[in-house]
């Protein structure tokens, strides 16, 4: 729910990261740095987004 500390990296706040499997099932994170958060991110973590 942050910018990690990077504010230049990380614009959107706060924001969730992509994460997808390569050939060799490793971990790799999308391209686009930070997407917005959707509803359904929204409606489950409301508790930690109240301000």
């Amino acid at each position: 729910m942050t910018d990690h500390g990077n504010s230049k990296q990380h614009p959107v706040v706060p924001h969730y990261h992509e994460w997808t499997e390569n050939e060799s099932k490793k971990l790799i994170r999308d391209s686009a740095h930070d997407n917005g958060l959707k509803k359904w991110h929204r409606i489950a973590n409301e508790d930690i987004l109240r301000e």
